[in-house]
């Protein structure tokens, strides 16, 4: 499970994520930001994972408990689609940068 918690171990800072109807969207500024937050994790040998997320993916994941809980506990999901960055805007009251 995500914890929102900064890890011990990290000298970087990933931002919290954002609940999109469910599926947590780390809401990185920029396409560097991300790259950087990427990059530092590999860097560190910590074992982590990414996964883009487009509206088809969150979708599928209510439908389907086993990738929600997937995707629930994946370090960094990243918006992949103008569909879960309006989402984000409504249901969060944030825009998310699409990468």
């Amino acid at each position: 499970m995500i914890s929102n918690a900064p890890s011990a171990t990290r000298s970087f800072s990933v931002p919290t994520p954002l609940s999109v109807m469910g599926v947590p969207i780390v809401p990185f500024e920029t396409y560097d930001h991300a790259l950087q937050c990427i990059t530092e994790t590999i860097e560190s040998g910590q074992k982590s994972s990414c996964v883009a997320v487009n509206p088809i993916k969150i979708h599928r994941a209510w439908q389907d408990p086993s990738l929600l809980n997937i995707l629930r506990e994946t370090e960094m999901c990243i918006c992949d689609g103008v569909g879960v960055s309006i989402a984000a805007k409504i249901l969060c009251g944030r825009s998310l940068h699409r990468m």
